[in-house]
């Protein structure tokens, strides 16, 4: 009896032992093969074993370095590195790449610096480099957080952000329509595998919300007309919301065009090789007169990584040629996510590259003639040491929107709103009081749709013969967008099979900042 008393005691010890070891080993493999998701709650139980254990408290502060938490990675990194101090591993740059997350730019600068010190004979000139670069973006950061603004920015909750990436808003010039991408499950692609941590994620899929009485209702799947089973993600949408760019990785990644018929999209065409080309092109923006597109390419010739460049509009309608914007806007990183304003002359983008505070951050650059002005930071809060990406401005420059990954969010990415109404003296940034352009919105109740024709409308600058754009109403709502320039006077003409000419004269030659115009329209039908 004394000795089964003995056995089943050694056999427990065997198994909580073996327990341990499973732990332990589930975790480094977990760890080894960088799915840090499943690794972190393995690492995170075995500490609590072990709370001094400097190797868990590195691992578990690298995980989260790698999650959308890292904000609690600085914890665990500070703790290895009083126990470990500065020379064991690459700690120095884990723990200054917390500090960084965190916007403890000082400390993180310094940090940076001994890791840069202690590898000065490294023959890797790309971790010098990258080492150079980020005491560069705590250096901005430093200056950044001195002019902080104190600014509203409020998550748009659950109607639009889920527990899954959101991302890539896109606002109508009257900010009555959002469309956006996200990974959710219930999205009508393939799964995907995130080459990192092993999560699993449905292929893109494009999402809609209405906004009524200043809320955004719940958003809404775009569906098969627009959605496949492969990635399809919002990219840029026309001021009236009529014409949509999409990105779509069957080639190499190219930018899709569809157009919007009373309420169904068309089916996706790709633009044509002066856009597309062999390398890929991930982002695009078009002005409110329809006759230049800002759109984001890898392809050789530019400057960086991705470029920002523009196409012109010919008089048969296809797209020129596109031309680089320079080295003004571009640089040897990456610019992506340009947004032209319905003004015509601010460009809102992303860079890697400028005077970052972090990875992504948002800019504004302002076209004088044929030249951009220096790109300015827009600051904080609105940017951070994460991606802070996708931007976009409401016509009358009130309310702007874009993704980032802040403390607090609901997923991986969110989708953010940004109040300037409280900061009209604040012109060195998006928010500019003096705003020079008329949203004219018209609804035509009578005529807009007949014999399956759609009616006309041309807008004309009185100085010119020529019109500066045509374009078409909703067939089903009749409703159009147009925004016109202040300072000079137009004719606006609407034509219709059967139906009398319509003309309104538009003077605006004594005005220069932002007005609204809405009007209902009855065409006369002819006897």
């Amino acid at each position: 009896m004394k000795r089964f008393k003995i056995s089943i005691f050694l056999w427990m010890w065997l198994c909580i032992l073996l327990k341990g070891y499973g732990q332990i080993g589930g975790a480094n493999y977990f760890y080894k093969h960088h799915n840090y998701k499943k690794a972190l709650p393995a690492l995170l139980v075995l500490l609590e074993k072990e709370d001094s254990n400097a190797d868990l408290l590195y691992k578990i502060g690298h995980c989260y370095l790698e999650s959308s938490d890292k904000h609690k990675a600085e914890k665990y990194l500070e703790e290895a590195f009083m126990l470990k101090g500065e020379n064991w591993r690459d700690l120095n740059f884990l723990y200054a790449d917390a500090l960084h997350y965190n916007h403890k730019f000082k400390k993180a600068k310094d940090l940076y610096s001994l890791e840069l010190y202690r590898m000065i004979n490294s023959k890797d000139l790309a971790y010098l480099s990258q080492l150079e670069r980020l005491m560069e973006q705590c250096k901005h950061g430093i200056e950044a957080k001195k002019q902080h603004m104190d600014i509203e920015i409020n998550n748009l909750g659950p109607n639009l952000n889920s527990e899954y990436p959101d991302y890539v808003p896109l606002i109508t010039a009257d900010r009555s329509v959002m469309f956006f991408t996200s990974r959710r499950p219930e999205n009508l692609g393939k799964e995907e595998l995130d080459q990192f941590e092993n999560k699993t994620f449905k292929f893109e899929d494009i999402y809609y919300s209405q906004r009524i009485n200043d809320k955004w209702f719940n958003a809404i799947n775009l569906g098969s007309s627009m959605n496949s089973e492969f990635h399809d993600a919002t990219v840029g949408i026309s001021p009236d919301g009529t014409t949509m760019f999409l990105y779509k990785d069957e080639q190499n990644g190219d930018i899709y065009v569809s157009y919007l018929y009373g309420a169904q999209w068309s089916f996706p065409i790709a633009l044509d090789s002066t856009i597309n080309s062999k390398f890929s092109e991930v982002h695009a923006s078009m002005s409110a007169d329809g006759n230049s597109l800002y759109f984001t390419s890898d392809r050789p010739g530019g400057y960086g990584g991705y470029d920002i460049y523009v196409s012109q509009k010919g008089e048969n309608g296809s797209w020129l040629p596109a031309i680089n914007l320079g080295p003004s806007i571009n640089t040897d990183q990456d610019e992506d996510s340009p947004f032209i304003h319905a003004d015509g002359k601010t460009l809102f983008f992303s860079s890697t590259g400028h005077n970052t505070i972090g990875n992504f951050d948002i800019f504004r650059s302002i076209k004088t003639n044929k030249n951009w002005s220096e790109p300015k930071n827009l600051g904080m809060p609105i940017n951070s040491a994460d991606d802070d990406i996708y931007f976009v401005l409401s016509a009358d420059k009130k309310h702007a929107y874009y993704t980032s990954d802040k403390v607090g969010g609901l997923g991986e990415k969110d989708i953010y709103e940004i109040n300037y109404s409280q900061m009209s003296k604040r012109t060195d940034y998006a928010y500019d009081s003096c705003n020079p352009i008329l949203l004219y919105t018209g609804i035509i109740k009578e005529g807009a749709y007949f014999n399956d024709k759609l009616a006309n409308i041309s807008v004309f600058d009185m100085s010119s013969e020529k019109p500066l754009y045509t374009k078409q109403p909703n067939s089903a709502s009749g409703k159009f967008i147009i925004v016109l320039e202040m300072g000079k006077q137009y004719t606006i003409s609407i034509t219709q099979e059967n139906y009398r000419n319509w003309e309104k004269t538009i003077n605006l030659t004594d005005k220069n900042c932002y007005e609204e115009l809405e009007e209902t329209i009855l065409l006369d039908h002819l006897p």
